[in-house]
């Protein structure tokens, strides 16, 4: 926000610098005050921002004009460079690509678009905007999020234990039973959903272990942990537009990451399906992408479609004519996994689709495809409909060490604003944060919010010293409090 901004041309008084001031207005005027950047009409119109140093880029949300005319700015590019642009000013895809939003912008929509990790994991000082085409770019808000560099939650690792972490401690992936690694960077506030593999037995601790040992603390901002849910996906019957030699639909559909279904080359918006033989209220799909990295790209921006008609037997067209469960807007890597979560719905649905989004004619490869219906878990190696609980909700938790007063307990209080800490520990030690969940379970999946850390200071630095002014003046309090009583114990007061 207020960064030094470039642009590759300016309408009368819409300048640049509209596009991050921090003011979300999505009409172009109000009262007679420009609110939005508006380039002229040319030919790939670009606007773009210094962040004054290169940092991580994992996000960035464009908001479009609300008053009218956002359809100019449909399949807007989010690039990423470390060119200065008042320099070199960008050409078209000659720049880092964050990702790509293809589809209609409806009028004051803010639109999330997520840099893929071959590119997030990367530093970049400059992002910008620009359209692939001739004409007009307006742009209300732009808001870039960057990695913090404060916590170190990258590669981390969930465990299962029925030792308590306060008499055993844990060693890195040794001591406990490794539910999931996720293998990829991590940004503030970032959810991320682990599944566990299906275990020989039960377990009551969960530990959330840091994979790096780099001198920075671990600070969670919620840790959420469910009973096995019910994968309805698994041996039902699939299709997909067409096939690619034997990469057939069903091999999306087995549970085995190392095979994968695939479409051919000859179709515009391909998809795959699942009918899971009977509705549903469909609350979440994870999609495991192909570990072919000539491929993985074609997923960029996929849709997860929801209907009740089969998929075979009609025309298909690009988002329709399904109701939408989620877009995920931005890039998947190669063998990575993607969860995007349905919006409630009062209707279920018997058929789930994934639709790639490119018009040009490129294959999907699905290496796995899992769908998650809510209020449906496992008991007994059958379904159960019953409400899906989150076993950590106020539970005892621990960690390795405590900063100030950010315990561990402020991981499974519900709330996102609060978080853990643990303090910066020396180079070497891969630091823990877990919880006792009372009673053994067959854990099915983990949902980890990446807290803030330390070094955010415009964001978080004013609530860490209320927080700790707030413990200071406690002490205080109760060591006034211990004085009284010993003067009045004593007969005299100091």
């Amino acid at each position: 926000m207020n960064k030094p901004v470039f642009s590759s041309s300016v309408k009368s008084h819409f300048s640049a610098n509209l596009a991050n001031d921090g003011n979300l207005e999505t009409d172009i005027i109000v009262g007679n005050i420009p609110k939005c950047f508006h380039s002229t009409g040319e030919e790939n119109p670009w606007w773009a921002v210094d962040l004054s140093l290169p940092v991580k880029v994992y996000r960035v949300d464009f908001t479009s004009r609300g008053d009218c005319c956002a359809h100019w700015a449909n399949n807007f590019i989010i690039g990423l460079t470390n060119a200065n642009p008042s320099v070199s000013p960008p050409t078209l895809w000659d720049y880092d690509l964050c990702g790509q939003y293809l589809g209609n912008l409806s009028n004051g929509e803010t639109i999330p678009v997520h840099c893929g990790p071959d590119v997030g994991n990367f530093t970049h000082r400059y992002v910008l905007v620009q359209l692939p085409s001739t004409g007009w770019l307006n742009i209300c808000e732009l808001q870039v999020f960057a990695r913090d560099p404060g916590n170190r939650l990258d590669n981390f690792v969930v465990g299962l234990t029925n030792d308590s972490p306060v008499t055993t401690l844990p060693i890195f992936k040794s001591s406990y039973t490794v539910c999931a690694q996720y293998n990829a960077s991590v940004a503030p506030l970032e959810e991320i959903t682990v599944v566990c593999a299906p275990p020989s037995h039960k377990f009551r601790y969960v530990i959330v272990h840091s994979g790096r040992m780099i001198e920075q603390a671990l600070c969670l901002a919620e840790v959420a942990v469910y009973i096995r849910s019910y994968n309805l996906v698994l041996n039902k019957r699939t299709s997909q537009i067409s096939t690619d030699g034997d990469k057939v639909a069903s091999q999306a559909a087995d549970s085995k990451t190392d095979t994968e279904s695939c479409t051919q080359d000859v179709d515009e918006y391909p998809w795959w399906a699942v009918d899971l033989s009977a509705a549903f209220d469909v609350g979440r799909v994870t999609v495991i992408n192909s570990a072919n990295a000539n491929v993985a790209s074609h997923l960029d921006n996929f849709v997860v479609g929801l209907l009740n008609k089969d998929p075979a037997t009609i025309d298909l067209c690009f988002k329709c004519p399904f109701a939408v469960c989620a877009q995920y807007n931005g890039s998947v890597a190669a063998h990575h996994s993607v969860s995007v979560n349905c919006t409630p719905s009062s209707q279920k649905f018997r058929f789930v689709i994934v639709q790639g989004s490119h018009e040009r004619a490129e294959a999907i490869c699905l290496a796995e495809v899992a769908v998650f219906a809510r209020n449906v878990q496992m008991s007994k190696d059958s379904m159960t409909v019953s409400p899906l609980k989150n076993l950590a909700l106020n539970k005892r938790a621990f960690q390795l060490s405590t900063h100030i007063i950010l315990s561990a307990d402020l991981a499974v209080d519900s709330l996102v604003g609060s978080q853990s800490c643990t303090v910066n520990h020396r180079r070497g030690i891969h630091p823990w944060w877990a919880v006792d969940l009372g009673e053994a379970y067959d854990v099915g999946h983990v949902i980890v919010t990446v807290g803030r850390g330390m070094t955010v200071v415009d964001r978080f630095g004013s609530r860490l010293k209320a927080q700790v002014d707030a413990a200071e003046q406690l002490r205080w309090n109760s060591l006034l409090i211990v004085i009284t009583v010993l003067s009045l114990c004593t007969g005299s007061l100091l």
